[in-house]
């Protein structure tokens, strides 16, 4: 059974089926220097099937740049700068442990966070790096699983429960989200009993520890043959300028050509604005769609499943001379979907205004996890929104209000200084300002609030 291949593909695990790249906001200062997000593009198997060593090639509006970047073997694309370090590799070898150790501790503390311990516990035997069939039996030996949470929970023999209602890692394979999204869903690993919030994250973390062990050595590897380079994912201000951007948006292509499978591309955008913008934050899921789930499921179908009169807010406020970036804990997989899912909603023969589309450069397991488990997107969302921030002249608030349905939004915006009265959520009764406590109902209202402000 090819149980751990499988789980690793329907999650994108590795990344080795991943492809996207993420829209770069780009701020240029009163001095003329220019400040930029992360470059996450990764190219996955389906577009380029040997990345190691590849080069990327940067094409904006047409013109093909001086500007490139390297794949690694994952086919996540970097950066090279010199180093003026000399003893950078093993500063680098060393932050590569301290991650790896991080993950090992979160997984411990998972690990141990349980409730009910099982009487046949046994000690998980250490890991040793093995060829793929023998990792996939020591993962099927460690872990089983069962839907019998409420059985467990109420019953005196909470073994019997669960091997009552035992679930075939078969069966688990072919309803991966199904299993996943059940809270009955119990898991026992290396003998202990998980719920499924806690079990899940800890079978990601099981997963992925094979990955870390390999990207460390591929680390260690490569910081010992070029020692005087370093990876970034961002530029500086001199080579920013080579681009030739132009304000607004700009047509981005990376591109890496392979002699079986010729040229392969991803396109994204890059935004250039001005240290004066003034920026308003849209969750997507569930905000400009009525839905989480069936915001991404039903448009596909064509049906539509958006908010009425969002299209006219946003395009009133971008008139105004606000800057609007769309933001979802989405994994980079996902992001092209997601752009065009925004493109494609059309109200009264109205589009979206254009901007950044930033979703979580993550895998989608990790994505899920994080939104759907641990529910703690706005973790995410913070930080990528604070990379926005520190673009900006210490002392400058470019954020000016935010839109989520969640209180995890609210969460996120109120970190990066969002006044909470501009902060509004929608829920099923209307959409409510947290911090005035007063409901709006419709979208001429928010605008005319925002007007007024």
């Amino acid at each position: 059974m090819r149980f751990v291949n499988n789980l690793s593909w329907a999650f994108h695990v590795n990344g080795s089926t991943l492809s996207g790249a993420l829209d770069v906001i780009v701020i240029e200062h009163e001095d003329g220097t220019l400040h930029c997000t992360p470059f996450h593009v990764i190219f996955g198997k389906f577009k380029v099937l040997k990345s190691r060593a590849k080069i990327v090639k940067i094409t904006v509006n047409g013109v093909l740049t001086d500007i490139t970047m390297k794949l690694n073997d994952k086919g996540k694309a970097y950066f090279e700068e010199k180093s003026t370090n000399e003893n950078f590799p093993e500063e680098e070898k060393n932050y590569s442990q301290k991650r790896v150790s991080r993950n090992t501790l979160w997984a411990k503390e998972s690990f141990h966070g349980n409730a009910h311990r099982s009487k046949s516990n046994s000690k998980a035997a250490p890991l040793d790096k093995k060829n793929n069939a023998e990792i996939q039996n020591a993962i099927e030996q460690r872990i089983e699983l069962s839907l019998c949470g409420d059985e467990f929970l109420g019953s005196d023999s909470p073994e019997s429960a669960f091997e009552q209602y035992k679930v075939s890692f078969k069966n688990f394979e072919k309803n991966l989200y199904d299993f996943l999204s059940n809270e009955q869903l119990i898991l026992k690993i290396d003998g202990e009993f998980h719920s499924r919030e806690t079990g899940i994250p800890l079978l990601y973390s099981i997963i992925s520890s094979y990955e870390l062990e390999d990207n460390f050595e591929h680390l260690s590897l490569e910081t010992d043959k070029s020692p005087q380079f370093i990876k970034t994912y961002v530029l500086d201000s001199n080579r920013l300028h080579q681009l030739g951007l132009r304000y607004g948006a700009n047509d981005v292509e990376y591109t890496v050509f392979s002699r079986l499978q010729g040229k392969r591309t991803l396109k994204c955008k890059f935004y250039l604005w001005p240290y004066t913008s003034k920026i308003i934050v849209s969750d997507i899921d569930g905000t400009i769609t009525k839905s989480d789930f069936l915001g991404i499921v039903l448009p596909a179908i064509g049906v539509d499943w958006t908010r009425p009169g969002v299209v006219e807010l946003y395009r009133s406020l971008s008139e105004k001379g606000y800057k609007i970036i769309y933001l979802s804990s989405r994994a980079i997989g996902q992001v092209k979907s997601t752009r065009q899912l925004l493109t494609s909603i059309t109200q009264e023969n109205q589009v979206l205004p254009e901007g950044p589309v930033i979703v979580s450069p993550d895998a989608v397991f990790t994505s899920l996890v994080r939104e759907l488990i641990k529910h703690v997107p706005h973790i995410f969302k913070a930080n990528a929104l604070k990379q926005v921030l520190d673009l900006f002249p210490p002392d400058t608030q470019p954020f000016f209000a935010g839109f989520g349905n969640k209180l995890t939004d609210s969460i996120a915006y109120r970190q990066i200084d969002i006044p909470i009265e501009n902060i509004f959520i929608f829920n099923d009764h209307g959409i409510v300002t947290p911090g005035s406590g007063v409901s709006i109902h419709s979208f001429d209202e928010i605008n005319n609030y925002i007007s007024a402000v």
